[in-house]
């Protein structure tokens, strides 16, 4: 009976991690709609763009480095292993990948928000690349901190307790946009 209950506890929490990381999935058309909607004509489809680009670029650059850098063993600064999970980087009690798609969707909405920020301002490559390097060292050296064992992590926590990635999503939204916005001109001055 026991084992009944720890399987339908298990399950329990892994379908309700990922309605979680469903809804945080779909944030990604909100972004897109409203970013669309506040740039000019001209510019909607390349936002549109941008947003599917970010999904598809942090989605891989997150499951092959992103992981080994935010919850791998190594050193106070930034993990060291875990590149590439093969078993879907499932450290807690959750079925093998639901919590490697719950971090990387918190990883892509922190790119899509910066994203957001330079809506109009940027070239597509060249925000791109920060994607990619925000996906594979930004975002998880900040969350490596907190939750993976890094120089901020309490003693007693656990690298999959509490909600890691809104936090450092957040941490990694408030630093992202700063060095581009503050670099580029207005909007309609483009």
């Amino acid at each position: 009976m026991e084992e009944q209950l720890s399987e339908l506890t298990t399950y329990a929490n892994a379908l309700w991690v990922l309605v979680s990381a469903a809804l945080v999935f779909f944030m990604h058309a909100g972004f897109a709609l409203v970013e669309s909607g506040f740039c000019r004509r001209k510019n909607a489809v390349m936002v549109l763009m941008k947003n599917f680009g970010v999904v598809a670029i942090s989605s891989l650059i997150f499951y092959l480095v992103g992981y080994g850098v935010m919850f791998g063993e190594g050193n106070a600064f930034m993990g060291l292993a875990k590149f590439f999970p093969a078993n879907g980087g499932a450290d807690a009690d959750l079925p093998p990948y639901v919590f490697l798609f719950f971090q990387l969707v918190f990883a892509a909405t922190a790119c899509t928000i910066v994203s957001g920020a330079i809506a109009e301002r940027g070239r597509l490559l060249t925000f791109f690349l920060f994607t990619a390097l925000a996906t594979m060292l930004i975002y998880p050296v900040v969350g490596h901190w907190v939750w993976g064992g890094g120089w901020l992590a309490w003693p007693s926590q656990a690298p999959s307790s509490s909600d890691p990635a809104l936090a450092s999503t957040c941490r990694t939204a408030q630093s992202g946009p700063c060095p581009p916005t503050t670099s580029r001109s207005p909007r309609l001055a483009c």
